[in-house]
């Protein structure tokens, strides 16, 4: 008895101390020493995403996926219309240019307009343009009053600069988009005698 009672440590009361036993080393991850870190989904650091931080990432990436798609088409549609914008330019370039190069008796004051034959639209990506010209006699420049509804209508116009054996010219290419929105270019020139006496 009395060497069971050495081979311990006592407390005041003479009772024997229980040894002190050391702890265990952390287990390597994975190990029973993470067993109480499981939940229903494993190992914290294994878990994976919960459905909210699933849906808050779809919602995300949604946003910037619509975010493109709207880039995208403005891009398009900026194209589009910087086309248009060429062809009526050309168009209303290649009537000043015939007007200019008409003799100036065969010029004559007035109003204008005609379609684009049908064949052409194939190449205007399927857009009719109307081109509509003005002449004013003794004039150096006109101007043309603006229908927002139709451009090309003839609303009339005034002579701004009086000046004799010169005859002003405004072409005005018009054609309404594919999203029905009506779109104008003009452009004008001046026509002198070239029979006139300076």
């Amino acid at each position: 008895m009395k060497n069971s009672v050495n081979c311990c440590l006592l407390n005041k009361n003479n009772h024997p101390i229980p040894p002190i036993i050391p702890p265990h080393p952390p287990l390597a991850k994975g190990g029973r020493g993470d067993l109480k870190k499981r939940g229903r989904g494993g190992l914290r650091g294994e878990a994976g995403l919960t459905l909210i931080e699933v849906l808050v990432a779809i919602v995300i990436l949604t946003i910037g996926i619509l975010g493109v798609a709207m880039m995208q088409y403005m891009a398009v549609a900026g194209n589009a219309f910087g086309r248009e914008m060429q062809i009526a330019t050309e168009l209303g370039q290649e009537r000043l240019e015939i007007i200019k190069s008409t003799p100036y008796a065969s010029v004559l004051a007035g109003y204008n307009s005609e379609g684009i034959p049908e064949p052409d639209l194939s190449r205007f990506g399927g857009i009719a343009f109307t081109r509509a010209w003005w002449v004013a006699d003794n004039c150096r420049n006109i101007n043309v009053n603006l229908d927002p509804n139709n451009p090309c209508n003839n609303t009339g116009s005034n002579c701004t600069d009086v000046i004799s054996n010169f005859r002003a010219i405004a072409v005005r290419v018009c054609w309404i988009d594919k999203n029905g929105g009506n779109h104008s270019v003009t452009l004008n020139g001046v026509k002198w005698n070239e029979t006139a006496t300076p």
